[in-house]
Parts: structure tokens; sequence; C-alpha cells
């Protein structure tokens, strides 16, 4: 079977004209990446960290990301912070029961004169049966998401804190 020299060739050629097929069908039909208009409005993508007792949430669209921890308190509190690769202009949070709900958002304040970094404080949630909505906008664009909050509890079975 190895002798046929039309077999050697094909075996050497083939994969290569895979991988040529692969970044030439990238390049036809990829989508080039775009800057954000002004007045523009840019939907966050949810990483996976989002729906697992990771400790925090990551919403991103592009290179631009939004990271997201909740810290909860025995007195009913819950703080969420905010933390965002490029400054915000404004910061506006919102939990709901459903995704159904329509409830306006409230401000989140800028901690330290900061723009990436934001806090808000809400009533202590059950996580994984409501959602976290948010909105900010940054250079004259509008980012939005949403995502259930089981990221709220931190669970690990080293009993030891690897988030930092």
């Amino acid at each position: 079977m190895f002798k046929n020299k039309h077999i050697i060739i094909a075996l050497i050629v083939a994969p290569i004209l895979a991988v040529l097929a692969y970044f030439a069908t990238d390049m036809i039909v990829g989508e080039e990446p775009a800057k954000a208009k002004q007045g523009g409005q840019y939907p966050l993508v949810a990483h996976p960290s989002c729906r697992y007792a990771s400790g925090r949430c990551v919403l991103q669209n592009g290179n631009f990301k939004l990271h997201i921890q909740g810290e909860s308190f025995d007195d009913g509190r819950l703080i969420i912070s905010l933390q965002s690769d490029f400054p915000l202009d404004q910061a506006n949070l919102s939990v709901v029961r459903s995704v159904d709900e329509l409830k306006g958002p409230a401000l989140m304040t800028m901690i330290d004169n900061d723009p990436t970094q934001w806090r808000m404080q809400v009533q202590a949630v059950k996580p994984g049966e409501q959602w976290l909505r948010i909105a900010v906008a940054a250079d004259d664009a509008i980012y939005y998401g949403e995502t259930m909050m089981p990221f709220l509890n931190y669970d690990t079975s080293f009993n030891k804190d690897f988030r930092d």
C-alpha cells in the first residue's frame, strides 16, 4: 500500500490542504472585529463561570470584560462588586426573580473615584433562583447582559480560596 507514490503524496498533501482550507474559510466567512460605535448597544455574553458556584462571573463582548463578585453577610445584605477592564461612565444593576420580570435598574456606586470599580448593596438572594441584569456605559456605548446567580457561592473541595 505504501509503495504507491500517489498514496504517499496524498498522505503528505491532504493535511496541508486541510489546514489551509481551515484558515481560508475563516478569512472568507469570518466576521471582522469592529470598534464599538458611539450610541451603539452591545450584548455581553456570560462565561461558563457564571453558571457554577465559582465565586465570580465574567461577562464579555470582544475585549470588553466585566468581572462580577458577590459578598453576602449574615444580616441579609449582599454586596455585588463590579470590575471593568475599561473605565465606565455609569453602571446599573437589577436583580429579578425571573427572566420575564420587569424591574428598573439601580445605579451602582463608584469605589474610590476609580471608574473601573463599582459596588452595590442588594437584599440577599438565593443563588441560582434569581437573575442579575447589568447595563454599563463606556465611551458613549451601552453594554448589557444578564445571567443567573449561582456564581455568588464559592464552593471548593480544598477549603482554600483560589480566586486571587
